[in-house]
């Protein structure tokens, strides 16, 4: 979460629980495919639960109050101090919310520790879910199955799904992590897998790079979690995609170049470079970022240069083939 002053806070929760891994029983006949299923159903709830959140609490102002600071045991006997919070977006609290549908569960919490200012209405919700057969407490919950087509042995079927992604065209799909301002994981609910997606004609600087980090910022401030339209238009070796994406109709490949957080990294051909072009020469006036120190005279000179060498080049291969006559 983001306050007012931009400051990011991470917060959990509070007096609920949802399951990461599936229980089975013992006494199960078939132990593993029971444990498959049942992991296949709670992937669905948690997918449910994720994107009921998304689509609710994204880009909205909400109120969040802290109910109380916990240590948390982390791997290598480290310890992590976490704030749960109750989180309201108006006057309802999403946790009571996500109860309600069965997608998580009451906590149990010992006599005189500390809980959710809503813990009741959260009890009274988890009763409610079990009585109508909601989320976790259905006899036939919806299975979740995802391909993760970024994983390395999945790469061919990532080139065997690329014709198909690439004839589609224009794809919904949610963004899901960034790895820099120009390369992102995304989801695609009509194919139901997730990819690796490197933005096309441009190139942005990597994280630790100069106007590395702040063009990832950037990037994640305006689509993490958000909606948009992606176009797939090449492969790697690897099975990544290369693409355009957009966000509100507008192309962020010109986003990231009219603020100076990519440069243009293609021939004058690519669709849609004149779009891209008119973004990077904006940047390049108001010495952006990445143009900061951008000088228009030596950059005239040195494509005077090019050119006069390229000439030349020319003019020499044309005496070399008349002189072979």
């Amino acid at each position: 979460m983001q306050d007012a002053n931009g400051t990011l806070y991470k917060v959990y929760l509070s007096s609920i629980f949802q399951e990461q891994r599936a229980k089975v029983d013992d006494k199960a006949t078939d132990k593993q495919k029971d444990q498959e299923s049942k992991q296949a159903a709670l992937k669905g709830l948690n997918f449910e639960a994720k994107e009921y959140l998304r689509k609710r609490l994204v880009g909205q102002r909400v109120r969040v109050v802290i109910d109380y600071l916990r240590n948390v045991k982390l791997g290598n006997n480290k310890e992590e101090e976490r704030a749960f919070a109750s989180v309201y977006l108006e006057k309802n609290n999403v946790a009571v919310e996500l109860v309600d549908q069965g997608w998580a569960t009451a906590s149990d919490h010992r006599p005189g520790e500390p809980r959710s200012r809503d813990y009741e209405h959260i009890l009274l919700a988890e009763e409610r879910a079990k009585k109508l057969g909601k989320g976790k407490f259905s006899k036939t919950p919806a299975a979740f199955h995802v391909k993760d087509l970024s994983e390395d042995e999945r790469q061919a079927e990532a080139k065997a799904m690329f014709p198909m992604l690439k004839r589609a065209g224009k794809l919904r799909a949610v963004v899901q992590h960034e790895f820099t301002a120009g390369r992102v994981k995304v989801y695609v609910p009509k194919e139901s897998c997730e990819l690796i997606l490197s933005l096309s004609a441009i190139k942005a600087p990597a994280r630790g790079e100069e106007f590395g980090d702040e063009g990832l910022a950037f990037t994640k401030d305006q689509i993490h979690q958000r909606d948009v339209e992606i176009d797939i238009v090449a492969q790697d070796k690897r099975g990544n995609f290369l693409g355009n994406l957009w966000l509100n109709k507008a192309l962020f490949q010109v986003e990231l170049l009219e603020r100076g957080y990519a440069k243009i990294f293609a021939p004058k051909d690519t669709e849609y470079y004149n779009d891209l072009q008119t973004a990077e020469q904006h940047a390049k006036k108001m010495h952006k970022n990445v143009w900061k120190d951008w000088d228009e005279a030596a950059e005239q000179a040195e494509r005077k240069q090019r050119r006069e060498a390229r000439n030349g080049e020319q003019q020499k291969q044309q005496k070399e083939r008349q002189t072979s006559r």
